[in-house]
């Protein structure tokens, strides 16, 4: 006896298709959308990370100028009598005319006293302005050089650095004023010196007092 054939056929769910498509789609889609997301991610991790250089910009001119003077009195003195300010130092002495040493090589007395130390000063201070106003130039020569950058600048984090470095700059400009101001309180204070030591002369002068022993001028 032949057996009986059946043929079988598939049985598709075009609803049920459809809505599988439908549901592909929107993964797709979903995907695309994490992707963009993570690149997008990616380019702001860049913006705000990473090395552009702008930190050692122009570094050695601006350490080269805050070593020009130090940050003591007592070390630009040490210095100026070591010689480090000798040219700009023989040119102010040339033109203060300097009163010959030999005149008060055995004199002790407190207005030669008040001479010297107010000569010194002076001429110190002289020297050190000029060398300070050097790297005052410099900064400030730094600091347009870095305004001209700011238009140039890719991201965030360039644009920060950059930023940062200009407020280093202005920093160490400001450095340097400072001790331009503390020159001129020195000045001040050797003139102030100078009053009160000639006051003090004028004083002894005019009070005779049998038992004191006045000195020598």
């Amino acid at each position: 006896m032949v057996g009986n054939t059946y043929a079988q056929w598939a049985v598709i769910d075009a609803s049920n298709l459809q809505q599988n498509i439908a549901q592909y789609g929107q993964m797709v889609e979903q995907v695309a959308q994490l992707k963009a997301q993570l690149e997008q991610l990616k380019s702001q991790y860049a913006a705000v990370t990473g090395s552009y250089g702008l930190g050692g910009l122009m570094q050695g001119e601006t350490l080269s100028a805050a070593g020009i003077v130090p940050g003591s009195w007592q070390e630009v003195v040490s210095l100026q009598q070591a010689g480090k300010f000798k040219s700009k130092m023989d040119y102010y002495e040339n033109l203060m005319r300097r009163v010959d040493p030999a005149l008060f090589a055995n004199d002790s007395s407190r207005s030669t006293g008040a001479y010297k130390l107010s000569y010194d000063n002076t001429r110190a201070a002289f020297a050190v302005t000029d060398a300070t106003y050097d790297s005052v130039e410099t900064h400030r020569k730094n600091i347009e050089q870095l305004i001209q950058r700011i238009d140039s600048t890719q991201n965030v984090k360039e644009a920060t650095d950059l930023n940062n470095r200009l407020v280093s700059e202005n920093a160490m400009l400001q450095i340097s004023v400072a001790r331009l101001a503390a020159v001129q309180n020195n000045l001040n204070a050797s003139a102030a010196n100078d009053r009160v030591q000639a006051q003090a002369t004028n004083a002894e002068m005019l009070r005779y007092d049998a038992n004191y022993q006045y000195r020598t001028r």
